[in-house]
């Protein structure tokens, strides 16, 4: 795990915490703290080798032998995991569980512990981020498009 991929799992933890510090009844805090530490660092692992896969599936849709659109496929999963960096854990959490695995918003509330209305929004913020972040990319180098 990088640098990086720390600093969102420590960020992360920090959100838990925050989140379900007022429902902490336990006899350690330390191990409290471990265990939702190693949660969080072990679902960012899986989020890890979804997005490897998800990365090896769309260079997997071009045929074999037509390696003429390989790197087009490249970019594409390039760039989504470009974007999924930039939301926030929890948004990012959401977006995938809709989007990618195809979860109900009940699903997502009841294995993320999360309230409904909570999915929802998540699920929508990130879906407004997407939108401008693809007009980002249409925009002209001028206009301050992305690249």
């Amino acid at each position: 795990m990088g640098s990086a991929h720390a600093d969102d799992v420590t960020q992360e933890v920090f959100l838990v915490v925050r989140r379900r510090l007022h429902g902490f009844r336990g006899q350690s805090m330390k191990g409290w703290l471990y265990g939702i530490t190693r949660n969080v660092a072990h679902n960012t692992m899986r989020a890890q080798g979804r997005r490897a896969r998800r990365h090896r599936a769309a260079l997997e849709v071009v045929q074999p032998r037509d390696t003429t659109r390989w790197p087009e496929v490249s970019e594409a999963a390039d760039l989504m995991d470009r974007f999924l960096a930039q939301l926030p854990a929890g948004q990012r959490e959401a977006f995938l569980l809709k989007e990618i695995e195809e979860l109900t918003a009940a699903e997502i509330a009841e294995a993320t512990g999360i309230p409904l209305q909570t999915v929802y929004s998540r699920v929508q913020a990130a879906r407004r981020a997407l939108q401008r972040f693809r007009e980002q990319l249409e925009a002209p180098a001028s206009e301050g498009g992305v690249r």
